[in-house]
This record gives structure tokens, C-alpha cells and sequence, in this order.
């Protein structure tokens, strides 16, 4: 019967006999190759890939929204919106910060640089999930897209 046989050594591939293979002098380096079909398609696989950024970035993420109540949630829009338009003037009103700012015993100042500190975070998480969906994306082989390790990336983040 006529079979594919692989050569461990070198790699090279043949399609012959197991006569043939047991009557070369190396013999011993070469073992059947089995061939098993492939069951995804590189597409499937790099859209499996960024379906596991999405779904791993945003888990980090509500993870870090779980220390907050829903109603902080609710406000950090408007946080942000007034912290925005205060690095752009910073004698422009900013009631909610000031409020939040006057109960907790802060400065506004700090307060609204704490909510930058924040807000460039989130974004750098941001980046950083579409750098690897850049890569996937990029990449031309199965080997490439199975190397981007997003829990390598997530676990630098938590350190």
C-alpha cells in the first residue's frame, strides 16, 4: 500500500511503500505521516482568535468596573465629559467633579487629575486590545495567530 511518510530528520515528506521506506539506509528516521484534515480554515481561526480578545479584554474590564457600584458607573460619563472640557479650559465649571470633589473631603484639582489618570488608562487597555487584533488580523500563518497570548498581555496589565 502506498502511504505518506515523514521524515523526522529532515522533514522531508514521500509518498511510497513500506517496502520501498524499510530499504533506504535510513530507514529508522522515517514514520508514517498522518495526514489529518483540517477542521477550521485560517479565517475561522483568526476570527476565533479575535473573538478571544474581545471577550478576554472585556471580562478585564468588568472586572475592574465590578469595584464600583452601578450608580458610580452611571456618573463616570459625566466625570469624564467635565474632566475633558476642564484640560481644554481649566476655568470651565465642573459641578459633578466639584460635588464629588467637596463630599470626599479632596481637592478638585486632584480629583479631576485622578479622573484623567482613569481615563488615559481605560484607552491604553483600549490600545493595547486592538494592537493584538492588529496582529491577528497581520498575520499570515496559524503558528502566528496561536503565538498572540492575550492572557500575557491581560496578566502584565494586573501586575
Amino acid at each position: 500500500m502506498i502511504e505518506r511518510y515523514k521524515n523526522t530528520k529532515t522533514k522531508n515528506v514521500i509518498i511510497a511503500t513500506a517496502d520501498f521506506i524499510e530499504n533506504l539506509p535510513d530507514a529508522d528516521d522515517w514514520e508514517k505521516d498522518i495526514i489529518t484534515p483540517a477542521t477550521k480554515t485560517f479565517d475561522e481561526i483568526k476570527q476565533e482568535k479575535l473573538k478571544e480578545i474581545k471577550n478576554k479584554f472585556q471580562q478585564f474590564i468588568n472586572s475592574i468596573k465590578s469595584q464600583y457600584a452601578p450608580y458610580e458607573i452611571e456618573s463616570f460619563q459625566d466625570q469624564r465629559e467635565e474632566w475633558r472640557e476642564w484640560v481644554k479650559d481649566n476655568s470651565t465649571p465642573t459641578p459633578i467633579v466639584d460635588a464629588l470633589a467637596q463630599a470626599r473631603g479632596i481637592d478638585r484639582v486632584e480629583l479631576l487629575n485622578r479622573i484623567g489618570q482613569k481615563v488615559v488608562q481605560i484607552i491604553s487597555i483600549q490600545g493595547l486590545q486592538n494592537k493584538l487584533e492588529d496582529q491577528v488580523n497581520a498575520a499570515q500563518t496559524i503558528d502566528e495567530v496561536e503565538a498572540i497570548d492575550v492572557d500575557a498581555v491581560l496578566g502584565g496589565l494586573q501586575e
